[in-house]
């Protein structure tokens, strides 16, 4: 197992639309990055499941603080790195941590039917709105499970390729495997933002995706500082 440097940041992103993610990409390089710490962003395009495009970049990183994210989420509280760092260290116990999730997963696997935790902005309908979930003034509060719409880490397991070959689960997944290995898991959001659109930490845009189909093919990691070209 390599050595993770504890002062990087790595984002990890599926790509295979460039123009959506350089998009999300801007929202990215405007956050305010802790002191002493650098950030990079690894790419794998034409991969052909979401577990085998993480376990992928995740070898190739040696960034302690991984943060695997969709294409098409911005990041809207400029503070974010710096909350989620500090939530980290403050945490040794805290393994996994998202924006969206559940304090407990429903018998039939649907996070979302459960108790949903987090807030997030979203244009599922063609119109960018907020969905408010329960909240706290506490940074974080413990989940058990995450939407994988943004996962961040502070410790590396792999990513369960051999089972889960698509898109789906993935994310379930990966938080029974952080149970597994003894850490606890998390939603972060904004405790200082009142219960409105600004409260999101995270723009989730649908309708960018919609229009298009997603292409698989063989699995390629590429680590990159600027924007994607198509």
């Amino acid at each position: 197992m390599q050595s993770l440097n504890d002062k990087k940041i790595c984002f990890i992103t599926a790509v295979n639309r460039p123009e959506t993610y350089n998009r999300s990409l801007r929202s990215w390089r405007k956050l305010r990055v802790p002191k002493g710490m650098t950030v990079e962003s690894c790419v794998i395009q034409q991969a052909s499941s979401l577990a085998s495009a993480y376990q992928s970049a995740m070898t190739s990183s040696d960034a302690k603080y991984k943060i695997y994210i969709h294409q098409d989420v911005e990041i809207v509280d400029r503070t974010f790195l710096q909350m989620m760092v500090r939530e980290f260290q403050a945490h040794p116990k805290l393994g996994l941590a998202g924006v969206v999730g559940s304090s407990f997963l429903p018998s039939n696997a649907c996070w979302w039917e459960g108790h949903m935790l987090g807030a997030i902005c979203d244009d599922t309908n063609g119109e960018m709105l907020p969905y408010l979930y329960h909240r706290s003034t506490k940074h974080y509060l413990d989940a058990e499970a995450l939407d994988g719409l943004l996962l961040a880490t502070q410790y590396d397991l792999p990513w369960r390729e051999d089972l889960f070959d698509g898109w789906h689960f993935y994310d379930l997944s990966q938080c029974a495997e952080f149970h597994r290995g003894g850490t606890t898991w998390a939603y972060f959001h904004n405790a200082r933002q009142p219960a409105s659109i600004d409260a999101a930490m995270c723009c989730k845009r649908w309708m960018a995706l919609k229009k298009r189909g997603r292409r698989s093919s063989r699995n390629t990691c590429l680590e990159v500082g600027g924007d994607v070209s198509a």
